[in-house]
């Protein structure tokens, strides 16, 4: 399938579950990937909005172990992770996404890990994101470990991208999904 008409379709099946599974899905995927977390000190991770996989939770816990937690912030066709020390450090910004208050945005080699959100994947842990292109943009500039969140009906077929960075694993309520190299 044509990697836009996935996202398309994608999107619209995202948008059209219950906040009941997107609260329990939400959860067991967080608890999933705690563990995968446990010896990174330092990870940029999304605010989860609508329908995506809620984050809210990772990130509290993040913060609670002492991890240096990184949220992002865009600036027009780029975005930048800033620190946060608690979730009074969001405020809604671009899109009316929560993003970082800080001012001093960290080095991309600051963080061990990337937690991104997914509008779609597949088993080789190619994913589809948004369509802007800001965390193919921003994941070229980093070596970290790179992680999606993303629901198992997200899960489709479609063409690869060449400018496209793939996830290291893919974490959904059913399944870890982990690239080949």
């Amino acid at each position: 399938m044509d990697k836009q008409e996935a996202r398309k379709k994608l999107k619209a099946m995202r948008n059209s579950l219950s906040s009941a599974f997107v609260s329990s899905a939400s959860a067991w995927i967080v608890e999933k990937t705690k563990p995968l977390l446990a010896e990174v000190n330092a990870l940029g991770i999304y605010v989860g909005v609508g329908n995506e996989v809620a984050t809210i939770d990772l990130i509290t816990w993040c913060l609670n172990e002492g991890k240096a937690v990184y949220c992002p912030r865009v600036h027009g066709d780029t975005m930048d992770f800033y620190p946060i020390s608690c979730l009074n450090d969001l405020k809604r910004g671009t899109y009316g996404l929560l993003e970082p208050i800080g001012n001093q945005p960290c080095q991309p080699s600051a963080m061990a890990c990337m937690v991104m959100p997914l509008v779609g994947f597949n088993e080789a842990c190619q994913r589809i994101g948004q369509g802007k292109g800001y965390y193919d943009k921003y994941l070229k500039q980093c070596s970290c470990m790179k992680l999606g969140l993303a629901y198992e009906c997200q899960k489709a077929e479609f063409t690869n991208e060449a400018h496209d960075i793939d996830a290291d694993m893919i974490i959904t309520e059913q399944h870890i999904y982990q690239r080949v190299k």
